[in-house]
């Protein structure tokens, strides 16, 4: 197969594999670019999912605080500085992030929508944003 199933692609690994047997190189890395960016979508949602579940859990350490714990900076952070960017995707962050802003107050919650705290997660980072995929890794998935 062209393209892995595992990601559940097994239908636009055919049609990858219809381009490059017509010999239409550049289409089939296009629509892989989509995969790739399908699958890195999946991945930052799995772990914002997993930060709304951590801060749902600590919802008592997080009333019972004034400034926002260490331990729980990062998803806070990364929550915040999430929201604005997948606002269409998930309406929700925007009132997460509301939430938090309210509670840890405007100038924490600008240092996380900006990240001059450095506290927001390399790797929701990075899988959010709308860099181009490298060609080695375009090229893994065409093999």
């Amino acid at each position: 197969a062209v393209v892995s199933t595992q990601s559940g692609h097994y239908g636009r690994g055919k049609e990858i594999a219809g381009y490059l047997a017509e010999s239409k190189d550049d289409r089939a890395r296009i629509k892989v670019e989509h995969i790739i960016r399908d699958d890195y979508m999946v991945e930052a949602m799995e772990s914002l999912e997993l930060y709304c579940d951590l801060l749902l859990a600590r919802i008592g350490l997080i009333e019972s605080q004034k400034y926002c714990d260490e331990g729980l900076a990062t998803p806070v952070c990364t929550l915040i500085w999430v929201a604005p960017r997948l606002m269409a995707e998930v309406s929700e962050f925007k009132a997460i992030a509301s939430l938090l802003e309210s509670k840890f107050g405007k100038e924490f919650a600008n240092q996380a929508r900006n990240n001059t705290n450095g506290a927001v997660n390399a790797r929701v980072k990075s899988k959010i944003t709308l860099q181009q995929p490298s060609p080695v890794l375009v090229e893994q998935y065409l093999i």
